[in-house]
């Protein structure tokens, strides 16, 4: 049976500025990051995600340049880590905005 995904909530907030509803993943899929430097892409675990980003785990030691290559099964996006915390990080998917309007 598959795993039922849910959004989390996204009440008004003022620090809140996701363009989309996000998709909680709790860590069970995952996606490589190319940190387009000749290095083999990293794996990280998918904590949620919506059609403009998603917010991964970083493999502890592994330093995220700001401008990476989300690559998803045989779809890569270019993306910017907009923010780190704790071995966490939030992804902006560049491409994705146009796709939401």
């Amino acid at each position: 049976m598959a795993a039922k995904l849910e959004t989390v909530s996204t009440a008004p907030n003022m620090d809140d500025r996701r363009l989309a509803p996000r998709v909680d993943l709790e860590g069970r899929y995952s996606l490589m990051v190319d940190c387009r430097d000749g290095s083999e892409p990293v794996e990280c675990a998918i904590l949620d995600f919506s059609v403009t980003g998603v917010r991964i785990v970083v493999p502890e030691g592994v330093t995220l340049p700001d401008d990476v290559q989300v690559v998803i099964g045989e779809i890569s996006h270019n993306a910017r880590v907009v923010w780190r915390r704790d071995g966490i990080a939030g992804v902006d998917l560049v491409d994705e905005h146009y796709s939401i309007y």
